[in-house]
């Protein structure tokens, strides 16, 4: 059974982008355009890994992550944070709040698989 991945990003080129590519990986994907509408679909999908942007409307990544690791069901899912934030200035904090990765962009699709890769659990 294909593994499932959130995508929250608001950008609907690069999300599209990621979905696809995604999806050439045989990974059932998710998505979301800001961390509010990613709430409402993490209800109904049982998701592997979640990637999510920083920098959203509606409800930002850091309110989104402090979100899913406050919810029991969700609190296990691994993290990928993909945002253009300064690394430097937030990766520690990203960390601290639950996400279990930090990737900067912009970054190639092949460094986001790879990323993906090392956090979804393949049975």
């Amino acid at each position: 059974m294909p593994k499932c991945i959130v995508v929250v990003e608001d950008t609907a080129a690069l999300r599209a982008s990621i979905v696809e590519l995604l999806q050439m990986e045989e990974y059932k994907v998710s998505y979301a355009s800001h961390g509010k509408e990613a709430l409402a679909l993490l209800e109904k999908v049982k998701a592997d890994l979640i990637i999510t942007d920083l920098l959203m409307p509606e409800m930002n990544g850091f309110d989104f992550i402090a979100r899913v690791r406050e919810n029991a069901k969700w609190k296990s899912i691994p993290i990928l944070v993909f945002s253009a934030m300064p690394a430097h200035e937030n990766e520690e904090k990203i960390l601290r709040m639950g996400a279990n990765s930090y990737l900067k962009k912009p970054s190639t699709l092949d460094d986001l698989l790879e990323a993906v890769n090392k956090l979804i659990q393949h049975d």
